[in-house]
């Protein structure tokens, strides 16, 4: 008789990875201790702050058009000084007589042909109200996406993700305008910074440097002498963004450095 021991060998394997995965805090553990500790969870996995966002989203998408909404989608740009839609982000390029409406059902090809009695295609552009469901909808995409990204309830990256999404979902944008607007090259290079601050906290480089210059440094006033000169130096070629990330996680380490060994 021959037991099979590959699959007892493969869980106890899953289990040793799940057990890394959590050391490495690649995965967040979520305490099951009570409904409360369940609903606060963890960094990057809070289930009480999720569905307390879905709540959110869900109340301002279905609540009533504001009166104040209305207007300023439906106010004509005249061009004077103090009107209604000047701090609209896109004022400038809507011509004089065009509502806001329009100007965006346009710029986001949001048209619906028509087919008149007298026979000739026309195409009409998207209704006040249809606009304004839209209008709320990012709205509330705005509310929970700070939500997320102050709390940690998911990662920051399906956060950003999470956000194109819904925008095709509703029909906020068509899918190649969704597309555009991840592929410009701030959101890229955001994504990009993301990648290298985890490569360098996972590798540990920051450690490493972090032990460097407070090894060099027995005093705040050598520390800035050296620290400062070295991120100027850094910043003559690297962009401030990727400098940020890439010395954030150095500045923790020695400011942990320095509580702990101030005994706080």
């Amino acid at each position: 008789m021959v037991l099979d021991t590959s699959s007892g060998e493969d869980a106890i394997k899953i289990v040793r990875q799940r057990i890394h995965a959590l050391a490495r805090h690649q995965i967040p553990e979520i305490k099951r201790s009570g409904l409360k500790d369940w609903l606060i969870g963890a960094h990057n996995a809070r289930p009480g702050v999720i569905r307390f966002g879905i709540i959110l989203f869900v109340s301002i998408t279905l609540m009533p058009t504001l009166q104040q909404l209305e207007i300023f989608l439906v106010s004509k740009k005249t061009g004077e000084i103090g009107e209604t839609i000047a701090g609209y982000s896109e004022y400038r390029r809507m011509e004089n007589g065009q509502s806001i409406s329009d100007y965006y059902a346009r710029k986001a090809k949001l048209v619906n042909k028509t087919a008149p009695p007298e026979g000739k295609a026309e195409n009409a552009v998207l209704e006040t109200n249809p606009a304004a469901f839209r209008a709320k909808v990012m709205v509330g995409v705005l509310v929970v996406a700070a939500l997320f990204w102050a709390t940690g309830a998911i990662p920051i990256g399906v956060t950003a993700l999470l956000v194109g999404v819904l925008m095709y979902f509703f029909g906020v944008l068509p899918p190649n305008e969704v597309v555009k607007v991840y592929a410009k090259d701030s959101v890229a290079f955001i994504f990009g910074v993301l990648a290298l601050a985890a490569a360098i906290s996972k590798t540990g480089l920051d450690r490493r440097i972090g032990i460097v210059l407070l090894g060099t440094s027995t005093s705040l006033r050598r520390f800035a002498l050296i620290f400062g000169p070295l991120l100027a130096v850094t910043a003559s070629f690297l962009s401030e963004h990727a400098l940020v990330a890439f010395i954030a996680p150095i500045l923790m380490l020695v400011y942990m450095g320095a509580i702990k060994s101030a005994s706080i």
